[in-house]
């Protein structure tokens, strides 16, 4: 398997999908913002921590970060994230693309951050 790109857009915010989830209650949505902050950190650790032996435990951590993009609309760092869950899911991905894809999503989930910081700011 060759070099592969994780697709997706880290820095796009679903607006519409935010004001479904929390309409106008901007507090609500700082503090669903403050915890995915903490749940990227948790994954960030894990991606400079985890043995690429260990892709299930990664996985797993991937695959709730995925879930959480997802609920505050990032659905771009959401399609990055599912993209790597695919790549650790499959025993034939190499190490060094998997290597390749961490160092995207680490790229990916700053990106997706600053965008969500940004968004919070002025909204």
């Amino acid at each position: 398997m060759g070099e592969m790109k994780l697709e997706g857009d880290a820095s796009r915010i679903d607006a519409v999908w935010v004001q479904s989830l929390g309409g106008d209650d901007s507090e609500f949505f700082r503090e669903l913002g403050d915890l995915f902050q903490a749940q990227c950190e948790e994954l960030r650790v894990a991606l400079d921590s985890t043995q690429l032996s260990e892709r299930e435990a990664l996985r797993g951590i991937v695959h709730k970060t995925k879930g959480s993009a997802m609920a505050v609309g990032l659905h771009g760092l959401g399609d990055m994230l599912a993209g790597l869950e695919r790549m650790l899911h499959n025993p034939e991905t190499a190490d060094s693309t998997l290597l390749s894809a961490c160092a995207q999503l680490r790229e990916g989930l700053q990106v997706g951050l600053g965008a969500l910081r940004e968004y919070i700011e002025n909204n």
